[in-house]
């Protein structure tokens, strides 16, 4: 048949009314955005409760965990343009901010490490942990002890972190100049916030990429990020907004445009600042490597391996070594990890974000779609969750949830994109997301406003208590 021949229909005017649901989905859509953007943002309005017990309204501040110590790294960079903390940690004991305001004259321990005669030693093995057992100075700010049997050799000349410094460089930039100000501090955390939202767009890119609908777009968009423990960590100090951020944009970028050279650049910022990241990036790799996609690989791979390149100097620089980094991996039982990231009362993600299920329900439809990518986010979520539950500390430590995987858990709420495939439709097909929805925002918001009333704490804890 000749291309003349065929008959091609011409397309009917738009009515009225698709043009009135064309206007609402232009409204709707940004005014949801932005309702989730500002509710991320609402635990940002209280302090510490350590800064002020009894006022809790006030610029966000640091509260525990791993947060005052990258905070003493970014002063570092910032005061002294150097990565060594020992007269940062000083600074902290004799009543600095460097730490976070809650800790100005607290006798903080060190998360740093140096070698001794080729060795990497931690400062927990080497200081007494216990601080009441600590001396104090002529003005009465507390001195760390050295633990009992230690000989003097083991004090440091140099104090390094034992995270990686890369979060606090990457920021150090922007955060110039409130460098030495008590804006310093509730703006890294704002920071947090700009991350999480970054990822949140990423995360809406990557659905509509799918070919899922506006609406269950908005809806897997409300119930990732404000019914999963994402909600907390965009208050916090941690990596793991900024992370969760590199990824959702990598994989957005690749699965809806091909941009590999950006996707590879976001996957390098990623490694620069935890380099377990390597594992989420994987798959994107295997995925052009699998389609020939030589040139986008290349691109894809160029900029990681430069992060990795950058990482190994640190190393050299901090520990005399390109191969020992700030800490070492700590091998666990992987049944212990699995079992404990999906069902721990403390830090598991059923337990935390019941919605997920709803989520494992839809992986089905979704997997019919839009198969290729659909199995590609998956390996982005499975590669990270066996690595994590192959690591000793799968928990995380004193933190919400399951704190190590928050990055990946949007790839698995993309099944909710598909769940109104049913037909005929019934009410009882989306009885499980009303339910777990509702359950998992009500336990996020009690995880995050104020945000550290459940920190490493189940907000359905005081219920049976």
């Amino acid at each position: 048949m000749e291309y003349s021949e065929l008959s091609i229909p011409s397309p009917e005017p738009p009515t009225s009314l698709a043009r009135d649901d064309t206007r609402r989905g232009r409204i709707v859509v940004p005014v949801v955005l932005i309702a989730v953007a500002l509710l991320l943002l609402w635990p940002h309005a209280f302090s510490s409760r350590w800064f002020s017990k009894s006022k809790q309204v006030g610029l966000a501040r640091v509260y525990s965990g791993d947060e005052p110590h990258y905070m003493v790294i970014l002063n570092s960079i910032l005061r002294d343009h150097d990565l060594d903390l020992a007269n940062n940690y000083t600074d902290v004991h004799q009543g600095g901010e460097q730490a976070g305001r809650a800790f100005q004259g607290q006798a903080l321990d060190h998360h740093t490490a140096w070698v001794v005669n080729g060795q990497n030693v931690r400062w927990n093995n080497v200081f007494e942990m216990d601080s009441s057992r600590w001396s104090y100075d002529k003005n009465h700010h507390p001195v760390p002890k050295l633990a009992d049997g230690v000989p003097s050799s083991f004090l440091p000349t140099r104090e390094y972190s034992s995270h990686w410094p890369g979060l606090p460089l990457l920021l150090a930039p922007f955060l110039f100049p409130l460098s030495g100000t008590t804006y310093l501090e509730p703006a890294a955390i704002l920071c947090s916030w700009i991350a999480t939202v970054l990822g949140m767009l990423a995360f809406a890119s990557l659905a509509r990429s799918f070919g899922a609908s506006k609406n269950s777009t908005l809806v897997a968009v409300a119930l990732t990020f404000l019914g999963t423990p994402v909600w907390h960590y965009g208050r916090t100090f941690f990596t793991e907004p900024y992370a969760l951020a590199c990824v959702l944009g990598a994989y957005a970028l690749y699965v809806g445009g091909r941009c590999a050279l950006l996707a590879g650049v976001l996957c390098g910022l990623g490694v620069l600042m935890k380099n377990s990241f390597i594992v989420m990036a994987m798959p994107l790799g295997a995925y052009m490597l699998v389609r020939k996609q030589w040139k986008d690989a290349v691109f894809f791979a160029a900029p990681i391996g430069l992060a990795v390149v950058a990482s190994m100097l640190l190393n050299q620089m901090m520990f005399g070594t390109y191969f020992q980094g700030p800490q070492g991996w700590e091998k666990g039982n992987v049944a212990t990890g699995t079992v404990g990231l999906l069902f721990s009362t403390d830090h598991g993600l059923l337990t935390f974000a019941p919605v997920v299920v709803s989520a494992l329900i839809g992986w089905p439809a979704l997997l019919r779609a839009r198969r290729d990518e659909a199995i590609l986010v998956l390996c982005g979520f499975l590669s990270h969750f066996a690595l994590i539950a192959h690591y000793g500390g799968w928990d995380g430590g004193f933190c919400f949830g399951p704190r190590h995987i928050v990055p990946v858990i949007p790839f698995l709420m993309l099944g909710l994109l598909f769940r109104g495939q049913q037909r005929p439709l019934r009410p009882w097909h989306y009885a499980d997301i009303v339910m777990f929805g509702l359950l998992s925002l009500w336990i996020n918001f009690r995880g995050a406003v104020p945000y550290w009333n459940y920190f490493s704490a189940h907000p359905l804890a005081k219920l049976f208590n």
